[in-house]
């Protein structure tokens, strides 16, 4: 079981997943029982899904070894879930809203075709 989901976008619905607080150096209060794994180590910051609401808490990665002060814009490179700190959500994450999808005109095998996933959480 790892910790990251290797995605940037929404597990669920496949939406934009944008920050809801500060980036900071993680506490035991986001990693949980892997502190002294990750505690200190790794830039976070709360973030949620803009339309299923699901949450996660965003990995991010400074340019500059890690001087947070000089980048202007934080790069998000993977998610977890936020109450598991995993890549099993617990009850507090899963989305409040299920977004269907419509597709019109003929089908040519565009865009929004997204590769099938093993399993969900």
């Amino acid at each position: 079981m790892s910790r990251n989901l290797c995605r940037t976008g929404c597990w669920y619905c496949h939406g934009r997943v944008a920050r809801q607080g500060p980036v900071h150096l993680a506490t035991g209060d986001d990693v949980g029982g892997h502190a002294d794994e990750y505690g200190g180590r790794l830039w976070c910051a709360e973030a949620m899904c803009v339309d299923c609401e699901a949450k996660y808490l965003a990995w991010f990665n400074y340019p500059g070894a890690g001087d947070y002060r000089n980048a202007r814009q934080p790069e998000v490179v993977d998610l977890s879930f936020r109450s598991t700190f995993d890549s099993k959500p617990g009850e507090a994450d899963k989305p409040k809203w299920v977004i269907a999808r419509t597709r019109t005109g003929e089908y040519t095998g565009g865009p929004w075709d997204y590769p099938c996933r093993k399993e969900d959480p």
